[in-house]
């Protein structure tokens, strides 16, 4: 059984449908909560509970709970940082992101990035001839402050 953690985006069994974010609790015996209830890291309200009602915002989870439920209209879920990028691959441009082949988080941590040119679904994302599993796209702030300047841009250096 899977488990939850802080930030995880998830659906509530009992939460009319809409996709909610696990937030820290400061209780040892139930340490997540969402939408005001409290939960233990699996799922279930209880250590008694036969089932959970909490499941990963997913669309494999959205499409289940959407058949098993037919009354209750889920959210669907937010998209993955990959599936952004590869619908702004779809305009023709590159996109510089951050790069992991072992997570978004540590993407970011790591601070590796680069230009994104394409995608391949077996290979991954394309970055200068290097494919990476897991990419985060950068802000603008971001760019200006790993690369200083954006050629053409507002901050361009003069010649």
């Amino acid at each position: 059984m899977s488990k939850f953690k802080v930030g995880d985006k998830v659906y509530r069994l009992f939460g009319r449908g809409k996709v909610d974010v696990v937030m820290n609790n400061e209780s040892h015996n139930y340490p997540i909560i969402v939408g005001g209830s409290t939960y233990l890291q699996d799922g279930r309200h209880s250590d008694s509970a036969i089932f959970r009602t909490l499941f990963h915002a997913t669309k494999e989870n959205h499409a289940a709970l959407s058949t098993l439920f037919p009354e209750i209209e889920f959210e669907l879920p937010p998209l993955t940082n990959n599936e952004i990028v590869q619908n702004m691959l779809k305009d023709g441009k590159p996109v510089m992101c951050y790069l992991s082949d072992d997570s978004y988080d540590m993407a970011v941590f790591k601070g590796i990035y680069g230009l994104v040119a394409e995608y391949d679904a077996e290979e991954g994302f394309d970055a200068g001839g290097e494919y990476w599993q897991y990419v985060v796209p950068m802000t603008y702030s971001d760019v200006i402050s790993k690369i200083g300047f954006v050629q053409g841009g507002a901050n361009e250096i003069p010649n």
